[in-house]
């Protein structure tokens, strides 16, 4: 009897780690897409990826590195109050259930960790919510950016090795103009942001200053 119990217990952690190996596989995955066209009215659009509480604050319940998301904030800013006519898009991420629980509650729909920041600007009621790292996993962001023209994306926000990372690399399967805004993404430790920027530059990444950013249309 003791050893059944004990093989059903094995058998049971055993399963319940490779549920969650699949899980975090397919958090990790890049999507791939259909190319954009060329449009003759082409946009440009501000990318805004997981800039909330729970991971910018230092009181959140997952933060990465709230020094470095105060510098992301005021970067952020600066380009939505000097240049007003640029789209500005909003992504935040909801873990749900297994990912929710490893990630101590974090990130869970309706909770107040979940907001955007306040102390970034809102300018547009583009928002979009998606529960993996590639922000093109939620259909509505990339129907948005076809729908409004939108070939060159500018993109900021947390964290550079995955949510971005997996964003940026999704939006290049698309065929869009990537630029990283590298003074506006941020991770737990500078070498990280630093090592996310070494893989941009071996791929067809613009990095610029934020400052660059002020001049898109």
């Amino acid at each position: 009897m003791v050893k059944k119990i004990i093989l059903c217990v094995v058998a049971a952690i055993i399963f319940f780690g490779a549920y969650v190996f699949v899980l975090v596989n397919k958090a990790g995955m890049i999507s791939v897409g259909k190319p954009i066209d060329a449009y003759s009215d082409a946009k440009s659009a501000l990318v805004i990826i997981d800039m909330q509480r729970d991971l910018t604050e230092k009181t959140g319940k997952m933060p990465i590195n709230p020094a470095m998301s105060d510098a992301i904030i005021n970067n952020l800013n600066m380009i939505m109050e000097k240049n007003r006519k640029l789209t500005v898009v909003y992504v935040s991420h909801e873990f749900e259930g297994v990912l929710g629980l490893l990630a101590g509650g974090a990130l869970r729909h309706g909770k107040p960790g979940t907001e955007i920041d306040p102390r970034i600007k809102i300018v547009s009621a583009n928002r979009f919510t998606k529960h993996i790292s590639d922000s093109f996993s939620n259909p509505a962001f990339g129907e948005f950016l076809v729908k409004n023209h939108i070939n060159h994306l500018y993109i900021a926000g947390l964290d550079a090795r995955y949510c971005v990372n997996k964003t940026v690399r999704a939006a290049l399967n698309r065929k869009y103009k990537v630029t990283v805004l590298y003074d506006a993404i941020g991770s737990a430790t500078p070498q990280y942001v630093d090592q996310a920027l070494t893989e941009f530059n071996k791929i067809d990444v613009e990095l610029v200053k934020s400052e660059k950013a002020i001049a898109a249309k």
